[in-house]
């Protein structure tokens, strides 16, 4: 069998049981909805590890699902509108919930859950064009306005992780692990564990308990290419997002309950930064992400905050540490050790 690619398009502190819904609404969704069958799944592997998920992309997967999206947009941009139409009045529903915190009952709970699969599909209706350089330009400026203030990935999440707090507090710390069809009866912290140590989830249904080498070797014919990174490297580079040169501090951020540990002045170094790493953002000198593109979530902060930026370098969170003093040189997209 012909190797399957997997990229690491993002890193992210946040539930599986989101990122379940995510890639359901692909691999299930897309072929319920549009009749469309992916000759290249799966699609998406979700990795829990050091306390984050990664997000590992099929690459084919990805770029066919991308032109039949852009395919159906040029035939009939209508289709496309009365997505983010249909959206924009789920997210009205969805609000109802999210203006409350929490869900109280697990009936609740479940009914807001059954909100999910719909809204998430026409979200990712637009997602996927906005990222696609091929979509008209008419449409593309559409779809960053909704972009520009969209909450809807961060604040379901946030919704998820309290809930399940709430609904059962002895898994507090692990409920980022907990999938969807267990709401009813969640697994032992000690299960919930296990995953957070080392798990993957593939395209949304299947989950496998392991760490990379094991993944590896049980699926031979998935290959998880990441950047290496030479042994000395002091330097990364990546594309400017917002122009300036600055000197400062490293503070490595990975996940929202380390908002509170980055200091005035200091240059956050992260996966890639979401809209709960604004109360930090606001108080570091610089930004510096592995992933992201010019209209990611740290380089629309950094316009808004005038505040130098580096994104896209790739393996900044592996060539810097903690402490570490650096230049950020927004001027030629070069970060490096001083």
């Amino acid at each position: 069998m012909k190797p399957l690619i997997f990229e690491k398009n993002y890193t992210r502190d946040t539930t599986i049981m989101i990122q379940q819904i995510w890639a359901q609404a692909l691999s299930r969704g897309l072929r319920e909805k549009k009749g469309w069958v992916n000759p290249y799944l799966p699609m998406i592997v979700h990795f829990m590890r050091n306390g984050t998920i990664e997000i590992w992309d099929n690459t084919l997967a990805r770029e066919w699902y991308m032109e039949k999206f852009l395919e159906e947009n040029i035939r009939d941009e209508s289709i496309l509108l009365k997505s983010i139409a249909e959206y924009k009045e789920q997210l009205a529903r969805i609000k109802t919930y999210w203006a409350k915190g929490i869900a109280e009952t697990l009936a609740e709970f479940q009914e807001f859950l059954a909100l999910m699969p719909d809204a998430t599909f026409n979200f990712n209706m637009w997602y996927y064009a906005v990222i696609n350089d091929k979509t008209p330009q008419h449409l593309l400026d559409i779809m960053l306005e909704i972009r520009k203030d969209d909450v809807f990935f961060s604040t379901t999440d946030i919704y998820i992780s309290n809930t399940l707090k709430k609904l059962c507090p002895q898994i507090a710390g692990c409920e980022s692990a907990v999938l969807l069809e267990e709401v009813a009866a969640i697994p032992t912290r000690a299960i919930l564990e296990a995953r957070l140590g080392g798990a993957a989830l593939i395209d949304g249904f299947e989950l496998f308990l392991g760490d990379h080498d094991t993944f590896s070797k049980k699926y031979p014919s998935y290959v998880l290419q990441s950047e290496k990174v030479a042994e000395g490297t002091t330097s990364v580079k990546g594309q400017i997002a917002f122009k300036g040169l600055v000197k400062g501090p490293v503070r490595i951020l990975r996940r929202r309950d380390q908002v509170g540990e980055v200091q005035v002045g200091d240059i956050i170094v992260s996966p890639m930064t979401t809209p709960d790493f604004l109360p930090a953002m606001r108080a570091a000198a610089a930004f510096v992400t592995d992933e992201g593109g010019i209209t990611c979530h740290a380089a629309i902060v950094a316009r808004e905050l005038n505040k130098p930026c580096v994104i896209g370098t790739k393996v900044a969170t592996q060539v810097f540490k903690d402490g570490d003093m650096v230049e950020v040189d927004a001027l030629s997209g070069v970060v490096r050790k001083i």
